[in-house]
């Protein structure tokens, strides 16, 4: 079996504030009843997070024949603090990228493209240079965190990761869980997705 995972990315957040916001806002998924307990290992893959709280079961309203995503083994909220991306856009669901300065759509798979943006994303994670990438077609550069990807990077300093929940568009969720970390933030908020 797979895992997948939805993630909030807060992309205004500076470092030093990153820690202040991540505990508000556990606090108000502790409040929401959307996770309970102690942070632990066993509900994330190569982390820790907090096991879906006793709230979720009332604001996701499941369709026929699907299961207790929140019963699962894998199931939980993740929260990071300090400079990351969705490492895993890159990978098999990437559908390609869009060059801020021209428009074009440009495969994901392109060896040459590929190093430009790795080399982009090593710089721009410890903070190297100035992480710019060449587009192939207009070759005007510009910074990685200007890409538009599919699954958006995410590019930020405050994350949340939520290991096997359900897509948070779909009208089967009572409650806009992104709208809520918006709310306590203050900040954009960009959604992106992983599969495992």
């Amino acid at each position: 079996m797979s895992d997948n995972f939805e993630m909030l990315v807060d992309v205004d957040a500076t470092l030093s504030e990153a820690d202040a916001l991540a505990q508000a806002m556990l606090d108000r998924f502790h409040q929401l009843g959307l996770i309970t307990g102690e942070a632990n290992e066993d509900c994330v893959l190569g982390g820790t997070g907090y096991r879906p709280g006793p709230a979720v079961a009332d604001v996701y309203e499941r369709i026929e024949r699907e299961g207790k995503f929140w019963e699962l083994l894998t199931c939980g909220v993740e929260h990071k603090v300090g400079r990351s991306l969705n490492m895993w856009a890159l990978g098999p669901v990437c559908e390609g990228f869009t060059c801020p300065a021209c428009a074009a759509n440009i495969l994901p798979f392109d060896d040459a493209f590929g190093d430009a943006i790795g080399k982009a994303i090593g710089e721009w994670m410890d903070q190297s240079g100035p992480a710019l990438t060449p587009c192939p077609m207009c070759s005007a550069e510009r910074p990685i965190t200007q890409w538009q990807c599919k699954p958006p990077l995410g590019f930020g300093n405050l994350s949340f990761r939520f290991w096997n929940w359900p897509p948070f568009g779909p009208p089967s969720w009572k409650i806009d869980i992104s709208g809520i970390v918006r709310e306590v933030t203050g900040h954009t908020i960009v959604s992106t997705y992983g599969h495992l």
